[in-house]
């Protein structure tokens, strides 16, 4: 059983590295992230003085002074002092207070409005919350689909090598693997996309889905596989070689151990010692690599979905970035963030469920 301290102790260790990282990211966008927040008051007090005038029937002055002072109480629910609202506070209390604000509302998902428009990449509404939400789904079925088609082959390959160290299945499957690693993303991805959808015609070159979309959900799921294919096959093929050497060199050390070499001398057939005893000796460390593998790959995801056309957050934080929308950057930058955290922490629980010699209490 894994004891609950542990289970706190590296959950407070997975949230502290959060924290230190969105804090560096608020020093590193304060000014942006400012006038970002400034922006936003000045729309939603116009928004909200235009309504009450509407029913009021109010002049141009009123309205401004209607306008001005909804700006200074949207300001202070930012906790920020500025000399139009009468409020006059030091630069640095100003800066803490928005580190507050900034922290909390992050946390909480509560991120500022964005500015662009995403329905081009068939993204509904304008809440900068609800359209991440929507690109998720679609990054983790990319990500996690090639990083397990990735992951089978690695497990197949790795022991196989590991086994025949020195020969030329060996030789030749790590310079394999260390090429495949080595290659861009972006060029494997043009050559995918050349070779099978342009020249054979088996795969559509890009997007999720065709247009128009199949009529029946059956349809637009198998649809959805479709498109999915191509990119799933570029990234397993572009990670299954890396992965493999990492297997092989784990296995390395554990076909060394001494019950390995008990199995071998009671005559346990070799398969059964590569792929039942070794292999799950070094499954923590495949487990760890796995996720880590994952969460990495969420951040790689940007150059993947854009050679692909493919709608998740790589492709919604390259529109952010092209549309200047900070609101969508930093909530985006946050998120990934709080994936890569989440799946470490998950790995952790994962090494100490499979290896009965790290649990504790």
């Amino acid at each position: 059983m894994v004891s609950a301290r542990y289970l706190l102790m590296q959950a407070l260790k997975k949230f502290a590295v959060v924290l230190a990282i969105m804090i560096l990211t608020y020093v590193l966008a304060y000014p942006l992230y400012k006038q970002l927040l400034i922006a936003t008051a000045w729309h939603m007090a116009a928004l909200k003085a235009r309504s009450i005038a509407q029913m009021r029937g109010l002049t141009a002055s009123q309205l401004n002074e209607i306008i001005v002072s909804q700006f200074c109480l949207i300001m202070k629910t930012y906790h920020y002092c500025t000399p139009r609202c009468g409020c006059y506070e030091p630069p640095w209390v100003n800066y803490i207070s928005l580190l507050g604000y900034y922290l909390w509302s992050f946390l909480t998902f509560h991120f500022p409005p964005c500015s662009a428009d995403y329905s081009s990449l068939g993204f509904t509404g304008n809440n900068t919350a609800s359209i991440i939400a929507q690109a998720i789904p679609r990054t983790v079925l990319l990500i996690v689909s090639s990083t397990i088609v990735g992951f089978i082959i690695a497990l197949i390959v790795g022991p196989y090598i590991a086994n025949k160290r020195g020969t030329l299945a060996d030789n030749a499957i790590t310079v394999f693997g260390i090429a495949t690693y080595s290659f861009p993303t972006f060029y494997i991805g043009m050559v995918m996309i050349y070779i099978f959808a342009i020249i054979l015609h088996i795969f559509p070159p890009g997007g999720m889905m065709s247009t128009p979309p199949p009529s029946t959900l059956l349809g637009q799921i198998i649809d959805v596989l479709y498109h999915l294919a191509l990119p799933m096959i570029t990234l397993a093929f572009l990670h299954f070689g890396g992965l493999a050497l990492v297997i092989r060199a784990l296995l390395l050390n554990v076909l060394r151990e001494d019950y390995i070499l008990m199995a071998r001398a009671k005559g346990v057939p070799e398969r059964l010692v590569v792929y039942k005893h070794a292999l799950r000796a070094a499954m923590p460390s495949i487990v760890v690599l796995a996720a880590i593998n994952i969460a990495e790959a969420f951040g790689g995801a940007i150059i993947t979905e854009i050679v692909f056309n493919w709608p998740g957050m790589g492709l919604l934080y390259w529109q952010a970035i092209q549309s200047l929308d900070i609101a969508m950057i930093l909530a985006l930058t946050y998120v990934t963030i709080l994936i890569y955290a989440v799946a470490l922490f998950i790995a952790d629980i994962l090494s100490i469920v499979l290896d009965p010699r790290q649990r504790r209490g």
